[in-house]
């Protein structure tokens, strides 16, 4: 039954964007899903799967069926350049730039300029992208974070730092700028802060969530042992 399909592509993408899937179980229902269907219907559930899977360059004629009817879908607008921008990426950033003149105020086309500017390794575009966003929409956190990460990237410390703390202001549980905190005080060789700000976070996830984190945990274990060989002591399993 179609609208039994439709449902299962519901369900995959939002499992597969709460990770709750992997890449591989989710493209193959999108596989299944095309191979039954004799013509291409670009309804939401479609959509949203096509534009959270990674570009694929085997999808690009999928991309461009579905532009067709769905122009201003921004993920698999995103997905497509992505795949040009592999072949030609100076036409891909003229395709965005003409997307975007001809959308000045729309918000998503700056993130998918931002986002493809990224990967391209075009920093200061991408910088341009978002600080655009800031100027429609000063508190919105994606532009936000982004923005801090670049500045990370850059080693441009204090102004990530700004972006971070302006993050937590809107959003105090903010787990992704706290998280970058407390690397920025690793990267700024403050550890005894870092190591204060990780213990924080694993507490207060083993008291929300009664578990332990293993990637937090490995990196206080981490900290903690770069602490001590910087003090002199070596770690009991290295000693042999």
């Amino acid at each position: 039954d179609r609208n039994d399909l439709l449902a299962q592509l519901g369900r995959t993408s939002v499992a597969y964007q709460t990770k709750r899937i992997d890449q591989q179980e989710a493209q193959g229902v999108l596989n299944q899903w095309l191979q039954t269907q004799p013509s291409i219907d670009p309804s939401p559930e479609l959509l949203s799967l096509v534009g959270a899977l990674p570009a694929d360059p085997a999808r690009e004629t999928l991309y461009i069926t579905l532009l067709e009817v769905s122009p201003d879908n921004a993920p698999v607008q995103l997905r497509r350049l992505q795949v040009l921008a592999q072949r030609e990426p100076k036409l891909a950033k003229a395709e965005i730039a003409e997307w975007i003149a001809g959308n000045p105020d729309n918000i998503d086309a700056y993130f998918v300029q931002g986002e493809l500017a990224m990967g391209l390794r075009d920093l200061r575009l991408a910088s341009n992208a978002y600080e655009e966003i800031l100027e429609r929409d000063p508190n919105q956190i994606g532009a936000l974070l982004a923005l801090a990460g670049i500045n990370f990237t850059q080693q441009h410390y204090a102004k990530a730092t700004g972006f971070y703390k302006q993050i937590l202001e809107l959003e105090p549980k903010n787990l992704s700028a706290r998280k970058n905190l407390a690397e920025l005080s690793v990267a700024q060789d403050f550890p005894f802060t870092a190591l204060q700000r990780f213990e924080g976070l694993n507490f207060e996830e083993k008291e929300s969530t009664g578990t332990v984190n293993p990637k937090l945990d490995n990196r206080i274990l981490r900290l903690e042992v770069d602490i001590l060989k910087r003090r002199g002591f070596q770690p009991y399993w290295e000693r042999y």
